[in-house]
């Protein structure tokens, strides 16, 4: 199924810090990160003024955790400004994130979801 409000962004450089301008006066706003983000999608979140949570790794497979993304999102389902912003990969192991079930699960709690897929 075709989502009408998807949209990719391609961009050279810099797009995180075009979103983290858009929201870095929103001081209600919770982005959530994975445990293998690259500095470059992780230090602007954390420079900004929203709350950065990190979602868990599982240990056997090194993959992100999505009962626990599912769980963060339950518990800060009340915040008005939700992001999720993930890796598409780990650029040290290799290990992919579904990013196709991670922005569907954002989306079914109203966040904002960016997928980055950086070239290594």
């Amino acid at each position: 199924k075709r989502d009408e409000e998807a949209a990719i962004a391609f961009r050279q450089k810099g797009v995180d810090n075009e979103i983290n301008s858009e929201i870095k006066n929103q001081i209600n706003a919770i982005v959530f990160v994975g445990p293998f983000e690259h500095h470059s999608n992780l230090l602007p979140w954390r420079h900004s003024v929203a709350t950065v949570i990190q979602i868990k790794e599982l240990e056997d497979t090194g993959t992100l955790d999505i009962l626990d993304l599912k769980n963060k999102l339950e518990e800060f389902k009340e915040v008005p400004i939700k992001i999720g912003t993930f890796s598409s990969a780990s650029n040290v192991t290799g290990v992919l994130t579904d990013v196709n079930e991670v922005t569907r699960i954002l989306h079914s709690y109203g966040a904002l979801a960016f997928c980055f897929f950086f070239l290594s």
